[in-house]
């Protein structure tokens, strides 16, 4: 039976509304649910509040009344009531008919007149006897990201309004990619498809034009990305239909076409991109960890960083324009000028890790741009002034908060400027950040320091800083700006180190050029010692635990966690005598080992909670051991089930999915509790070589004795 009501609220973002009827309230004392599902059939969006709808109703197994088969709708405004994008002109008495969902092409829109027009398809008449092209206005733009000469001939799906008569599209979407249009599909405008369309309203070289252009395309892409994720949060917090959040899932895991885009996801916190991937291997394995880590990283991805902010290279810092004015105009150095800033700093008056010289940062095609860019002038140049007066000093950190590109997300230092505005329209860098000219003094320009680290292993343990850098030196190379050689706590030598050059050139000519043995041993060099990341890459066959021995793959990163959880004692060990402490383990499952054995434990006899002992099947080396996860204090069983094993880290090394001939080797795991930041696990499978070389710079750029990179045998 149908009924007729309005729309009393509606939320996209939370997605469900209500509709108020008299008639179904006298049967069901309550207003009926409006679901997102039936609401995006006829395209209801919040501007429609109070529009006329017609529906039937089903009821839940708690007998409350959802809408059901949402029809067409006659609304009349109410007089006086600006009635804004429902009505457009909000006039008195003014008519508005909408029908249901209709397709077309964007043939024309013009920004700075604020509207443009949609050709529909020729099977989608606007009018019974003619057919017009249909209007919309800078709102309905809004919803699409358009700009002059951006996307021309894409196809859009929109509800078609009559308003007056006359034809105007409302709630508009994007019914497939933008530049995956058919060229071939016929259309009067034949306006060229996005990745054809010219930039013209940009001057200067043609290769920023073209960079500007992709930026654009990027933005879009970003903003669609993010839209799609708050729709699976929604989906995984009412834990909606498997279909429909897997539909979603697999729509956010294709929405980045950009490969530096989609490289920016897969390889930096929280890992979306990556989670998704796994969530959709995984789908069908609900108990499975990464469901429930999926869960709490796309909300980390669509809210403000943490107020706690992290350290960062001032070598690592990008500018996002060219020019900078000289004095600050806001905040608490407002009216100070940059020279005054930097003498603050040089007289200790003035800290990087003050809150006022925090820096907000976003990651945008691998690299931290600053959005502050003054404060970031006044850094490094007080951090050149700092390698003038000692070389060899350690280089210079700033602190950051990274922000997440999302659009309605808003800095919190007083400006409640949108992040992703902000950066995408001062973005505008011709040395992609490194540099930057004062507007008042051309000729002052500033720097960003380009010191560049190149990893050395394969040394003699008897070889001294002053024996490399002079080995180097009589090679041909310029003289490094930092030599240090990694040591154990006893003072020995790892065997490896750290050379820092002072620019990437030179750190290039370093690596190509052949340095002859020292010692008797040859000089091996690689900078960053990172592998430069697939952006494609896959979560099946990346990260592996190793065997530290032969080096076999014994189980898969992606069913892996470092955690920290109470450390468990020996049975009829007195209380009085154990203290309890918390520890960090690296657990996974066992039904995950492959090349491996379980043989039974030496010591079940005084370690009940040990069930088995995994031994590596290619050189049998103890690899660790399998245990009741009823025994942890943690709810470790929802994540991995009853049992897990227990990895030791003297017998394993971890093969990290960007990489192909480095491993990483810790000594302990609790070397590695910079991963787990405020939480108590974390997923090894997220773990990149691009965060290992950030951590060694930083959290463990002191600590070569428990975390190390070392060259991998074998490719078994």
């Amino acid at each position: 039976m149908p009924y007729q009501g309005k729309l009393k609220s509606y939320s996209s973002h939370r997605g469900f509304g209500f509709i108020s009827c008299n008639e179904t309230f006298e049967l069901h004392g309550q207003d009926v649910y409006l679901s997102q599902q039936q609401a995006s059939r006829l395209g209801v969006a919040e501007s429609m509040l109070g529009a006329s709808v017609e529906f039937e109703i089903q009821l839940d197994r708690n007998g409350r009344p959802q809408a059901r088969q949402l029809v067409h709708k006659l609304e009349t405004c109410a007089a006086g009531k600006d009635s804004g994008e429902a009505c457009d002109a909000g006039k008195e008495g003014q008519h508005v008919e909408l029908s249901a969902m209709s397709t077309g092409r964007i043939r024309s829109y013009n920004e700075k007149n604020g509207y443009g027009f949609i050709e529909c398809e020729k099977d989608t008449a606007t009018d019974a006897n003619r057919q017009e092209d249909v209007f919309f206005s800078r709102p309905q733009a809004a919803e699409l990201e358009l700009a002059n000469g951006l996307f021309l001939g894409a196809k859009v799906q929109f509800t078609l309004v009559f308003v007056k008569g006359r034809p105007q599209a409302r709630n508009l979407l994007w019914l497939c990619e933008p530049d995956a249009q058919e060229a071939s599909m016929p259309w009067s405008g034949q306006a060229p498809l996005p990745h054809e369309v010219p930039v013209t309203d940009l001057a200067g070289d043609a290769a920023l034009e073209e960079w500007f252009s992709d930026q654009r395309r990027c933005e879009y892409d970003l903003n669609r990305y993010a839209k799609a994720l708050g729709q699976l949060s929604i989906y995984l917090e009412q834990a909606s239909g498997a279909v429909a959040t897997r539909n979603v899932l697999k729509q956010a895991k294709s929405m980045l076409r950009c490969p530096k885009c989609r490289q920016d996801e897969l390889l930096t916190r929280p890992h979306v991109l990556n989670l998704l991937e796994e969530a959709d291997l995984c789908w069908d394995q609900l108990q499975h960890h990464c469901h429930g880590a999926l869960k709490e990283a796309v909300k980390d991805r669509l809210r403000p960083p943490p107020q706690k902010p992290t350290p960062l290279l001032m070598s690592k810092l990008r500018f996002t324009q060219d020019l900078h004015s000289k004095a600050f105009n806001h905040g608490k150095h407002s009216g100070q000028t940059i020279d005054w800033l930097v003498g603050r700093l040089q007289e200790g008056k003035v800290h990087p890790e003050d809150p006022e010289m925090i820096l907000n940062v976003v990651h945008f095609h691998g690299e931290y741009r600053t959005l502050n860019n003054r404060h970031g002038v006044a850094l490094a140049r007080h951090a050149k002034q700092l390698e003038a007066l000692s070389p060899t000093s350690s280089p210079l950190k700033c602190w950051v908060r990274v922000w997440p590109l999302v659009r309605g997300l808003c800095i919190d230092d007083g400006s409640n400027q949108d992040v992703a505005r902000k950066f995408l329209n001062a973005n505008s860098t011709s040395s992609d950040g490194t540099a930057i000219f004062s507007k008042s003094r051309r000729t002052c320009l500033t720097e960003v320091l380009q010191k560049v680290l190149v990893h050395v292993s394969n040394l003699a343990s008897s070889v001294s800083e002053d024996d490399l850098g002079m080995h180097l030196v009589d090679a041909g190379l310029e003289c490094p700006a930092r030599i240090e050689i990694s040591r154990r706590s006893d003072g020995k030598s790892n065997c490896h180190g750290w050379v820092t050059f002072s620019s990437p050139e030179a750190a290039t000519r370093a690596v190509e050029l052949h340095v002859p043995p020292l010692l008797g041993r040859e000089v091996k060099l690689q900078i960053d010692f990172v592998s430069q990341a697939d952006a494609s890459m896959s979560v099946v066959s990346g990260g592996w635990i190793l065997c530290r021995k032969c080096q076999n793959r014994c189980c898969p990163l992606m069913d892996t966690m470092l955690v920290q959880d109470m450390r468990i004692p020996r049975d009829g060990t007195p209380e009085a005598k154990f203290e309890p402490k918390k520890g960090y383990f690296c657990i996974g499952k066992p039904d995950s080992l492959i090349n491996s054995n379980l043989m039974d434990h030496p010591d079940t006899s005084c370690t009940s909670f040990k069930l088995k002992q995994v031994n590596c099947a290619g050189c049998s080396s103890d690899l660790g051991n399998v245990q009741k996860t009823t025994a942890m204090t943690g709810e470790w069983s929802v994540l991995m089930g009853e049992q897990v094993v227990h990895f030791k880290c003297a017998s394993v090394l971890l093969k990290l999915k960007d990489s192909d001939d480095m491993c990483l080797e810790p000594t302990k795991w609790g070397s590695m509790r910079a991963l787990l930041q405020d939480s108590n696990r974390y997923l090894l499978s997220q773990l990149t070589m691009r965060l290992v070389s950030e951590l060694m710079s930083t959290a463990w750029r002191n600590s070569g004795k428990d975390v190390r990179l070392i060259k991998r045998r074998s490719l078994s």
